[in-house]
């Protein structure tokens, strides 16, 4: 059995989470793609063939300075409080038993050193879900507030052949 990683540091990017747009990144926005495949053997001939057994997506997004408002409609165990003050906190709660494809939407990386109306690197994954998990916050030197959220793709069988999990640039866009 093989297991084939592909790892792209998109580096900082704009991403949006169905229509939320969740921040803007400046660290290191991680897209991974695995793919596992085994070996198919007979007796007389040895390999025969190589079978792909699973294909897994992974997004790590440094999120910086989100709103509140705006990771508690993107989660679906995050909820969002109001105070009589009007403050907004977030509170965790549960995901057991649910069946997370129900949470899966659309997720959208727009590399921030291309010009912003530039949609031909954006990588677009259909079908993805925020994997639960520890929700880390930390804090950076200047004070800005850090999550790192990983999403995990599903495969969308609405697509095109070969392009059910993610297209990279926008699909409407055709060379000239």
């Amino acid at each position: 059995m093989g297991k084939v990683s592909q790892n792209v540091d998109v580096g900082p990017a704009l991403v949006t989470y169905d229509t939320t747009e969740l921040a803007e990144t400046n660290g290191d926005t991680t897209f991974n793609y695995d793919v596992e495949t085994s070996e198919i053997r007979t007796e007389e001939s040895g390999l025969v063939d190589e079978v792909v057994t699973d294909e897994m997506i992974e997004v790590t997004i440094p999120i910086i300075e989100t709103d509140v408002q705006s990771l508690g409609d993107a989660f679906p165990y995050l909820n969002v409080v109001e105070s009589t003050e009007g403050d907004k906190k977030l509170t965790v709660g549960s995901l057991i038993g649910e069946n997370l494809s129900n949470y899966a939407k659309e997720l959208t990386i727009h590399p921030k050193s291309k010009a912003t109306d530039d949609l031909s690197k954006d990588i677009t994954i259909w079908s993805a879900y925020p994997v639960p998990g520890p929700l880390e916050f930390t804090y950076s030197r200047d004070g800005q507030r850090i999550a790192n959220v990983t999403f995990r793709a599903l495969k969308d069988d609405t697509q095109n052949d070969g392009e059910e999990f993610f297209i990279i640039g926008d699909p409407s866009i055709t060379a000239a």
